[in-house]
């Protein structure tokens, strides 16, 4: 009887988890608009630099990439870049935050010089990476993505690049 109400209890405390989606971060949700006022600088295809409506810690670079088509937003990325050697203070923090609201990560990297650990709930997935990229700085990426706005996004590039090519090219 103490067995199954241990794993009643698990089972309860996983669907709380699994109940979170990932909708989005910092003010940006999946399948949104972008507002133009928003725009910090555009990179090209269909990513841009933004003005987040929340920051999170020390984070000074947020991104988010729109479908080509339909401008949609498919995907929220933040970055932490450092020459003060605390990134790995960043990746901890961010990774604590995470687990909190989404439970331990799915998919972890055992790979010391560059940790990286996914939640993932239904189609969504947060992904976020320790790194150094060269021997004076750090870095901390977290990446929010929405699979079937990927996918689409990925589609609509197909679409534009069947348009700007001409069948006697090939």
């Amino acid at each position: 009887m103490k067995t199954l109400l241990i794993i009643a209890s698990l089972l309860f405390t996983a669907s709380l988890y699994a109940q979170k989606p990932i909708t989005g971060a910092f003010g940006y949700k999946f399948g949104s608009s972008l507002p133009k006022e928003k725009i910090v600088h555009d990179f090209g295809n269909h990513c841009f630099s933004v003005q987040p409506e929340k920051k999170f810690r020390n984070f000074n670079m947020y991104c988010v990439n729109l479908t080509p088509i339909t401008g949609k937003i498919y995907a929220v990325m933040l970055g932490y870049r450092t020459k003060d050697k605390d990134g790995k203070d960043e990746y901890q923090a961010a990774l604590a935050v995470l687990e909190n609201i989404y439970g331990k990560p799915q998919k972890k990297s055992e790979n010391p010089f560059r940790p990286e650990c996914m939640f993932t709930v239904g189609k969504q997935s947060i992904t976020v990476n320790y790194s150094r990229p060269n021997f004076d700085s750090e870095m901390v990426i977290i990446l929010y993505i929405d699979q079937d706005l990927y996918n689409k996004a990925q589609a609509e590039k197909k679409q534009l690049e069947i348009k700007k090519t001409d069948a006697s090219m090939l």
